[in-house]
């Protein structure tokens, strides 16, 4: 499948499932989630920024410079807070996905119930117990996708870092 072909999949089930919510008046369970949504996000902006800024303020305090030039420290001072704000973004950009499944799993249990109670008629048992099991599959599930995940993007930032270094020196080493 090419990827417009993808793209143009996904607009239809978009589509779809915009007329579904659309027709059964779905869209007050969505109300909470959305509220839930940006409260997260707007915290996870605030950490991330007050994180990354710490970050950098550490880093130029146990640093001393090598040059009193003015233009140049605020130049590496830049470009070094370019890479912790993005570096720190990215990361928290990847808490924030994880963080809003695992604190909206109880709300999406008993949507998919309404939605599979509409769609195929099927009504399962309403019982604690298997809401609680469904709540603790889904977390279990986003927790070790995340562990997974920050392993896996930790590793690819050091390399990416470690490569950034090596890449200028390659010509040097080849006169070694």
């Amino acid at each position: 499948m090419d990827f417009l072909h993808q793209i143009k999949t996904s607009v239809l089930f978009y589509w779809r499932t915009y007329r579904f919510i659309e027709s059964h008046e779905l869209r007050r369970l969505l109300i909470l989630p959305a509220i839930i949504n940006i409260i997260i996000s707007v915290v996870i902006v605030i950490v991330a920024i007050k994180t990354s800024g710490y970050i950098v303020e550490v880093f130029f305090h146990n640093m001393k410079p090598a040059t009193h030039d003015q233009e140049v420290l605020s130049l590496v001072h830049g470009l070094i807070m370019v890479i912790v704000r993005a570096t720190v973004f990215f990361l928290y950009l990847k808490i924030y996905r994880y963080l809003i499944l695992i604190s909206l799993a109880p709300l999406f249990a008993s949507i998919s119930n309404k939605v599979q109670l509409i769609s195929t008629g099927h009504q399962r048992k309403s019982c604690t117990k298997m809401y609680l099991l469904d709540c603790t599959r889904g977390v279990q599930i986003a927790l070790r996708n995340f562990l997974i995940e920050a392993v896996l993007s930790t590793i690819i930032i050091i390399i990416s870092f470690i490569i950034a270094w090596i890449i200028p020196l390659a010509p040097l080493l080849i006169l070694i």
